[in-house]
Parts: C-alpha cells; sequence; structure tokens
C-alpha cells in the first residue's frame, strides 16, 4: 500500500506538472525514482498511464480517467495528516476556487503569503464564476472556494468576506442623453458581462427587471479581463466592481457611469465543505481575508 500511495502521488504530480522531471522537482526525488514508482503503478493498476511526447509526457485515456479519484485521495490523505498533527507548517494539497475578480487582483499576493508561511503546501487553483465554484464544492471537486452571494446548501458552510461596491462602467468617448441613467436609458445598449448563472448576470437581470424591462442587447464572456478590455474599447458597458477597475478609473480608460436605482454591494465568501477535518481551510481563510482587506478588493 505505501508503495502505491508514493506511486500515486508521483503520477499526480507528473500528470499536473507534465513531466517526470518536473514531478521530481517538486518532491524532491530524481527522475529516475519517479520512472520507477510510475512503472510500479502501471502495473499494479495493469495498464499504461503515459506516452512520451518530445521531453513531456502526455496522459493516456487511462491515465486522464484516474486523475480525479487521485486527486481526491491525496487530499483526503493530507487531510487526515492535518487533523492528526495539530502543530507546525501545512503541508500536501488544498484544491482553491476564486472567480476571475479575485485571480486578477488578489492570487499573486495570496499565494506569496501562503508559500512564506507554510511553503510545504501546494495549491490547486480553478478559476470560475461563484455559482461553479459551489457545485464543485458540492461535487467534492474543491476544498475551499472563495465565492460572491453563494447560494444555500446542505454540503457546504460560509464565512462573510466582505463586500464589494460594483457600478456600471463605459469608454470614456459613452455619451447618452441623460446625466443620470436609469434601467431605460441603458435598456438598448451593448451589455457585455459573466455568463449565466454568476452573480453579476443576475445582478445585472435583476437592475433592469425591478423597473420591468429586459435588455435587448446582452453579450456575455467567462474573462473578466476581457470584459474589462471590451468596454475599454467601447465595444460594450458593463457592471464590474470598483476594486478592480480604480487604476482605469485613474487613467480614464473607464469611467464610472452616473445612474439610478443603485446597485447592492456584492458580498463575497468563503465556502468549504461542512464535512472537511482539515485544519488547512481555517488558515487558508485567514491569509484569505486578510489579503482581501490588504489588496481593498472588499469591504468590511
Amino acid at each position: 500500500m505505501i508503495g502505491t500511495l508514493r506511486g500515486l502521488e508521483a503520477y499526480y504530480w507528473a500528470a499536473r506538472l507534465g513531466g517526470f522531471g518536473a514531478a521530481a522537482a517538486h518532491l524532491g526525488l530524481t527522475q529516475p525514482s519517479i520512472s520507477v514508482r510510475i512503472k510500479e503503478l502501471e502495473r499494479e493498476v495493469g495498464t499504461k498511464l503515459f506516452y512520451r511526447v518530445g521531453r513531456n509526457v502526455r496522459l493516456s485515456d487511462a491515465g486522464i480517467a484516474m486523475f480525479d479519484y487521485v486527486e481526491r485521495l491525496l487530499t483526503l490523505m493530507h487531510d487526515l495528516e492535518g487533523h492528526v498533527r495539530r502543530s507546525g507548517p501545512l503541508r500536501g494539497l488544498i484544491r482553491l476556487g476564486v472567480p476571475d475578480s479575485f485571480a486578477l487582483i488578489c492570487l499573486a499576493d495570496f499565494l506569496k503569503e501562503l508559500d512564506r508561511e507554510h511553503p510545504e503546501l501546494n495549491v490547486a487553483v480553478t478559476v470560475d464564476n461563484s455559482r461553479a465554484l459551489g457545485q464543485k464544492l458540492e461535487e467534492g471537486t474543491l476544498d475551499l472556494a472563495i465565492m460572491a452571494q453563494p447560494q444555500n446548501s446542505k454540503l457546504f458552510r460560509t464565512e462573510f468576506l466582505g463586500s464589494q461596491v460594483v457600478t456600471w462602467v463605459a469608454n470614456a468617448a459613452f455619451r447618452t442623453s441623460s446625466n443620470q441613467l436609469h434601467p431605460e436609458d441603458l435598456v438598448g445598449h451593448q451589455i457585455v458581462t459573466n455568463p449565466s448563472p454568476s452573480p453579476t448576470f443576475s445582478l445585472i437581470m435583476d437592475w433592469f427587471a425591478d423597473s420591468r424591462f429586459v435588455p435587448t442587447r446582452l453579450s456575455t464572456c467567462n474573462s473578466v479581463a476581457i470584459i474589462i478590455g471590451l468596454v475599454s474599447a467601447g465595444a460594450a458597458i458593463s457592471i464590474l466592481p470598483i476594486c478592480i477597475i480604480e487604476e482605469h478609473l485613474r487613467n480614464k480608460t473607464l469611467v464610472a457611469l452616473n445612474f439610478s436605482p443603485p446597485l447592492p454591494k456584492v458580498e463575497m465568501f468563503a465556502a468549504f465543505p461542512k464535512t472537511s477535518i482539515s485544519r488547512a481551510i481555517p488558515e487558508v481563510v485567514r491569509l484569505a481575508r486578510r489579503i482581501l482587506s490588504n489588496t481593498g478588493f472588499v469591504e468590511n
């Protein structure tokens, strides 16, 4: 069993990092050691898991099918170790989900801080909209997620992190006949936002629906960075958190519109499975809370 677990660890990091050499460097082993462990694992499972592609490797169909199961197993093993070992630096792997906006503003600082305090803890980051992250939590493929406006769930619990102020934004050349814009003034403009059922998509639809309007030109994009670029280029207008566009507002590549009725603040939460026993969760939430505050991503 010990040999199998070592083989699974070698397989996982070779698959995740794209090569035996990268896996060896990550685990502090030699490349021949990784090769031996994976060959032993292939004998045990009875099939080939990797094919060579130049200096790199790619997963076979069997190797692809194994990946999610192995990731869950290794996570559970590290959770068990963390539950028994109550002190010292964190080790192992945590599967973290974050929205695009967090990835743009906070992720680099967060990973630097995590590496400084817990250099033996590895992070597998998934970037997606909050609704999709909630689904992944319920499916057991994430250990922790930073989410906007999470829906109630029997499978995970949440901790409030703070709120974001959001605003309608446009290119600096945007012109309308009214100084204060209402839903009827924007209903025919090209709008771009994250796909349904993202919180921002729902926010836009609710803002119009409260005044009994439906936007007639609504496009979607799953990248906040691309949305910012589209709005800056004058291709559309959108609702965005002020914290991620402050530089654009200062440089006047974007302008915040004057509108009514006001938009509600977007509440951000940390979410994690109710059954989690990992001591990494509260520590990672603590670090995330600090980074969110330091970067101005949320206000308390």
